[in-house]
């Protein structure tokens, strides 16, 4: 009777032992990559400024390079956050109109795209209901708005480092559960953190360009349309690239 039990309990106990053996490397996956990470990020930093620093002398941009202290949590060493410094001037009446006029055309762009049933429809929702209540914020606090290109893209640093930090969590929680290669595993952190590292200088560098061309005006919609909301969208198509992997194995 006891032989008979312990037959049918096999099976259930080595896929408990599968599953913990996964659990554990997903666990070292998230902790190797964010240490390694977060030890590289000075390196890292002296990597982007030189880029800012060439991409500005190659565009020809009327902006300084500017490095401050940031203060890491848990004790860490001090980074420095980079920024570029431009003469755009604060965001006027102007702003606040072409934002309003640009959410006006989203919302009835939206509308077409929900009458044929199409996928961006709900995604394009949630980020006009977000612009439309920074609008609202910024209108009743006018401090919480950026107002000049310095602080925008000291904004766009400091978010970038933070969601950089945190995509092995992310993957780990959402990506891991239902990828359990270790390769694989390994491969999709690697990715989406090197593609969100590379990209850093360049968005700082398209940011100053068109505020530069632009003026003030343009400060708004890039900070709502294009700063971190178009980073978490990104990091969600990315994670649906990677939901695909199991897909094409089967």
């Amino acid at each position: 009777m006891s032989q008979a039990l312990t037959q049918r309990q096999a099976p259930g106990l080595e896929a408990n032992t599968i599953r913990g053996r996964a659990a554990l490397e997903g666990a070292a996956v998230v902790l190797v990559s964010t240490a390694l990470y977060l030890l590289a990020l000075p390196w890292l930093t002296r990597a982007w400024a030189w880029g800012l620093q060439a991409g500005t002398d190659a565009m020809n941009l009327n902006a300084l390079l500017a490095r401050q202290p940031m203060p890491l949590p848990w004790g860490l060493p001090t980074v420095t956050r980079l920024s570029l410094v431009g003469p755009a001037g604060e965001v006027g009446l102007w702003g606040w109109v072409l934002q309003f006029a640009l959410l006006l055309l989203g919302c009835f762009g939206l509308k077409r795209l929900a009458r044929r049933a199409h996928p961006v429809a709900s995604v394009g929702a949630w980020v006009l209901a977000l612009c439309a209540v920074s609008m609202v914020l910024w209108a009743l606090w006018p401090h919480m708005a950026p107002q000049h290109l310095a602080e925008h893209t000291a904004d766009l640093f400091t978010f970038g480092v933070a969601l950089q930090s945190l995509v092995p969590v992310a993957l780990g929680l959402s990506h891991f559960p239902i990828e359990g290669r270790l390769p694989l595993r390994v491969a999709a952190v690697a990715l989406v953190l090197g593609y969100f590292v590379v990209c850093l200088p360049f968005k700082m560098l398209a940011h100053a360009w068109l505020v530069g061309h632009l003026g003030g005006v343009a400060l708004p919609v890039l900070a709502l349309c294009f700063g971190p909301v178009l980073d978490v969208l990104l990091f969600l198509a990315l994670y649906a690239w990677l939901a695909t992997w199991g897909a094409r194995e089967d």
